[in-house]
């Protein structure tokens, strides 16, 4: 614990972390942790998959990604990523299986990882930049 304490003790650290929370709205994120926690009943291992819902509900129609193949708002990313995860457990992916994907970062990236998030779903990092060998070995 010292080690975080030490990590946001440090003003960079602060203001990255800041950052995101402010785009979020600290209102919005402080009322969707207490949604959060109390849906979750408190239990550390969930709470982020109804932290992530709580949220995308409260920010609606606001644009969540923005890419070259088009603007998705975060009820819309909401909603392909929940029918992705209902399409995982179709084909047998459970919590704690592993998806890697190997995607641009485009929109379809973003829904699979917020569908893993959703589902207890590992999904480990690739990239594009990986050539065949590297892949292989991943």
């Amino acid at each position: 614990m010292n080690s975080f304490l030490d990590l946001i003790k440090q003003k960079d650290v602060r203001q990255f972390a800041s950052k995101p929370l402010a785009s979020l709205g600290y209102v919005n994120f402080a009322k969707s942790l207490f949604l959060a926690s109390r849906e979750s009943a408190y239990d550390k291992k969930v709470l982020p998959r109804f932290l992530m819902q709580a949220l995308f509900q409260g920010l609606g129609d606001r644009k969540a990604v923005v890419t070259e193949s088009g603007v998705l708002s975060f009820s819309e990313l909401e909603t392909r990523a929940v029918k992705l995860a209902n399409g995982f457990y179709k084909q047998g992916v459970i919590e704690n299986d592993r998806v890697a994907v190997l995607l641009d970062n485009e929109q379809a990236w973003f829904e699979t990882m917020l569908a893993c998030m959703l589902t207890g779903v590992k999904m480990p990092m690739l990239s594009t930049h990986l050539n065949q060998v590297e892949l292989k070995n991943c």
